[in-house]
């Protein structure tokens, strides 16, 4: 009983239906098989589609949906009754070559399409559901791998609808930038660190590699960098030091991340007798970062850390040239040179008291 309650039911929906369709007008019929085009049995008709030339359609016609046709009614239930209700009218229409009525379930296939989910609903009620069915889509995953230096948001495993649009944003970390970014394996480019995965109809793989970037600088001019045994700054206004006497370095790193290895410094001095011979320095390590000094001095009876003022050397400004070098691991070359200016004034002989 209640199965043929529910036959009458959807015989009643069809007919509601094509009155509520027929109650449109549809002038001239210039759409192809049931209004899309559809023709996949042998070649298209000569004459066009037209009442004068509907036998020839009818004999050659496919009454299967096409695949948007099937992909809608797969969708929305009821909406596959309708349509296949709509080829059978117009193969029915074009045997007879009574073309007005082709146009009428051309256009009864066009409402079908554009009010699929109001005949979905009245489909429902004529089966004693009383919903709307809820349409069925394709989820598809998008896979971010783990990745060091940086971050990808979002991250891990995300699920999306077909036809969906993801925009993933990539994060350096500090002293990081970011390297490559692949879809698939295939190299992308960002738009301000961002790419956006349109319209996704498959699952999709997302990596991306992060660099080292090296920063190194100097403090030519922090603290005190060039003093005499007792710590007095060379390189202040009336400073001097008499020959005989050794000059100390102590030349402050001011940044230094991501270096290939240590840098390097050598030192010239104009009081030396050879002038253009370069002295290496010591790099000391620390918690700031480092310094340069001079090694010890094989002449100093204790090991100081200098370099003697030849005795007798003349009274005048003498320059002391440093230049440092280093190498970071991004193939970044650095290279900084400084000269600081002392004066010579005396001898360490006058300091000596004869008895």
């Amino acid at each position: 009983m209640n199965k043929t309650i529910q036959k009458m039911a959807s015989i009643a929906f069809v007919l509601i239906l094509s009155v509520a369709i027929a109650a449109t007008a549809f002038a001239g019929y210039s759409g192809g098989v049931d209004g899309s085009g559809y023709y996949p049995v042998g070649s298209q008709p000569t004459g066009g589609y037209n009442g004068a030339n509907g036998a020839n359609i009818a004999a050659n016609m496919s009454y299967d949906l096409s695949p948007a046709d099937a992909a809608l009614a797969a969708r929305y239930p009821g909406v596959g009754q309708a349509l296949e209700a709509a080829k059978v009218s117009f193969g029915e229409y074009a045997a007879m070559g009574n073309g007005a009525g082709m146009d009428a379930s051309h256009g009864q296939a066009e409402y079908i399409r554009s009010h699929a989910s109001d005949i979905a609903y009245g489909y429902a009620m004529s089966q004693g559901g009383g919903y709307i069915p809820t349409p069925t889509s394709t989820t598809f995953s998008i896979t971010v791998e783990p990745c060091e230096g940086g971050t990808i948001s979002p991250s891990g495993t995300i699920s999306v609808t077909s036809g969906e649009s993801k925009e993933f944003t990539f994060t350096a970390n500090t002293n990081y930038a970011i390297d490559t970014v692949t879809v698939d394996g295939s190299a992308v480019t960002l738009t301000e660190n961002k790419y956006t995965l349109s319209n996704i109809t498959a699952n999709h793989t997302i990596k991306a590699t992060f660099k080292k970037v090296s920063k190194f600088s100097m403090g030519f001019d922090d603290g005190t960098p060039v003093t005499d045994r007792n710590g007095n700054d060379l390189t202040a206004r009336n400073a001097t030091i008499k020959s005989g006497y050794g000059v100390f370095l102590h030349i402050p790193v001011g940044e230094m991340v991501n270096l290939a290895e240590a840098p390097k410094a050598t030192m010239k001095a104009t009081f030396f007798k050879d002038r253009n011979a370069e002295h290496e320095l010591v790099f000391v390590s620390s918690d700031s970062g480092g310094y340069f000094e001079l090694p010890a001095n094989p002449e100093s009876p204790t090991g100081a850390k200098c370099a003697y003022i030849p005795v007798g050397a003349k009274n005048k400004k003498y320059d002391i040239t440093v230049t440092v070098t280093a190498k970071g691991v991004d193939s970044n070359n650095y290279s900084f040179t400084h000269t600081y200016t002392i004066e010579v004034k005396g001898s360490m002989y006058d300091d000596v008291q004869f008895s």
